[in-house]
């Protein structure tokens, strides 16, 4: 038996460790250890909802919403049916293994080669064998299925019907079927909530659609010949608005990962996007205390710290 490896305390070379380069008698350091951080997890994990946005004056009188398409990926490839089936076959084998139930055939090998067989199903020499090995992928998948259910017990189909529903929504859905399963660790992600604004504002990529169920939509275009020039000012306020924040959506993609979920659940995108505008908003806060209260801030760590009395250097 091989025992454990005994620590060296050595470092890396590619790697620096964090108490290298942090000075552990810095007055921030000294804060944080004073901080009770008990209280401040109790007051945060309250059942109570909080709201996620406050509107208040004008903001909250807002009837224009200036809105912007933010796609946050999931994991969903194409074709979407066809791995599903795949998906569904590694689960149910998944589950047998797990519960140590009985499987007359695993189908690894013959769905891991089936599921090859269908990439670059629209050449011509490869059409008819990928639409017989997605016909065959789901033949086996719902061959699995019923087995599946036909040695289970019921208090294994309790503990996994959440589950189970999926897999049955997956092999009953065609292409065109509405409300989709396009993921299976996330099936909600065809769905959500949809409200509809009054009306929103969009760039020029929402052109040809004047309407969407009901709500209509403002896209940039040429002033009519009647128009004053207060007409014209009112008309183009909306896009101003919108080319004003499309620099911040890029931030909050790119640089606070609003661009990529990787929560679960049904308001995953919401808790995503809201956790970035957040740490957006936190970020603006710190540069405002720190140029107005910087000299407050700085006399109040040297009180609480009694460390020697620095002058602080303005620019």
């Amino acid at each position: 038996m091989i025992g454990k490896t005994p620590n060296y305390n050595e470092g890396e070379l590619f790697r620096t460790i964090l108490k290298d380069f942090i000075d552990m008698n810095h007055e921030l350091t000294l804060l944080a250890d004073r901080i009770d951080w008990r209280y401040f997890e109790k007051a945060f994990a309250s059942s109570t909802p909080i709201p996620a946005v406050w509107l208040f004056g004008k903001m909250a009188e807002e009837s224009l919403v200036v809105s912007d398409t933010i796609v946050q990926g999931n994991n969903t490839t194409f074709p979407t049916d066809v791995r599903l089936c795949k998906k569904v076959i590694d689960g149910c084998s998944r589950i047998v293994h797990t519960e140590n139930l009985s499987q007359r055939q695993t189908y690894t090998k013959i769905s891991r080669e089936l599921l090859r067989t269908t990439y670059n199903s629209e050449h011509p020499k490869r059409h008819r064998k990928a639409v017989a090995a997605m016909r065959n992928l789901r033949t086996i998948a719902g061959r699995q299925m019923r087995e599946l259910e036909r040695v289970m017990t019921k208090e294994l189909r309790k503990t996994y019907e959440e589950e189970i529903s999926v897999y049955n929504r997956v092999l009953s859905q065609t292409p065109h079927s509405k409300d989709k399963v396009y993921s299976i660790h996330k099936p909600q992600t065809a769905s959500g909530n949809r409200k509809l604004p009054e009306p929103p504002a969009y760039d020029r990529g929402g052109r040809g659609v004047k309407a969407v169920v009901g709500v209509r939509v403002i896209t940039p275009g040429k002033p009519n010949k009647s128009d004053t020039a207060y007409d014209r000012k009112k008309k183009r306020y909306p896009f101003r608005r919108r080319a004003g924040f499309e620099p911040v959506f890029g931030h909050l993609k790119k640089d606070y990962h609003m661009q990529d979920n990787f929560l679960s659940g049904r308001e995953s995108a919401s808790i995503n996007a809201m956790l970035a505008a957040t740490g957006w908003n936190l970020k603006k806060t710190m540069k405002y205390l720190a140029k107005k209260n910087a000299k407050t801030l700085f006399v109040l760590l040297q009180i609480l710290f009694k460390g020697p009395q620095y002058k602080l250097q303005t620019a």
